[in-house]
């Protein structure tokens, strides 16, 4: 909004006409618009970064969940394998 003002008052200040004002001030606004797409696509990428950290975190649970299965499978192999007291 400031960039707008200042805008208007220096081509009012060196004369502008109507028509060239009113182009500066479409151009501010095309260029606020410019900003909200930006925006926009940065809060979708931290929307996209929070899903893949949602992700990461879910695969590390499911991985933690494996190794611990895998572990108690292995510890009842080694107690059948152990020798009987021969």
């Amino acid at each position: 909004m400031r960039i707008l003002l200042v805008t208007l008052l220096a081509g009012l200040a060196l004369g502008c006409k109507k028509a060239e004002v009113q182009a500066v001030q479409k151009a501010a606004a095309d260029a606020k618009s410019g900003d909200t797409a930006v925006t926009k696509y940065v809060q979708g990428l931290q929307q996209d970064v929070v899903k893949a950290q949602d992700a990461v975190k879910k695969t590390n649970a499911a991985t933690a969940e494996s190794v611990q299965a895998a572990d108690a499978v292995l510890q009842e192999a080694d107690k059948g394998a152990e020798p009987s007291g021969q």
